[in-house]
């Protein structure tokens, strides 16, 4: 078995919608993330875990906030 710590920085951008040709009002959005996580593995098999915490955001012109947030996952190798 081992173990692979690992950190970055995600960044998602979503393009605000279009209704007859005009923009709407509080869509699209912009966030800036840090994220922690670790790894283990096991021969063919690994499972992880991370921690994504916003420390930049704009949603909805400030109206929505995003908090902490996690994902898991298990990889197969083939």
């Amino acid at each position: 078995m081992s173990i692979s710590p690992n950190a970055g920085i995600g960044y998602e951008n979503v393009t605000g919608n279009v209704f007859n040709s005009k923009h709407v009002q509080y869509t699209g959005s912009n966030v800036t993330d840090a994220i922690m996580g670790i790894e283990f593995n096991f021969r063919k098999i690994s499972v992880g875990l991370n921690g994504q915490l916003p420390v930049a955001q704009n949603f909805a012109e400030g109206q929505t906030q995003l908090k902490f947030k996690g994902m898991a996952h298990v990889t197969f190798m083939l």
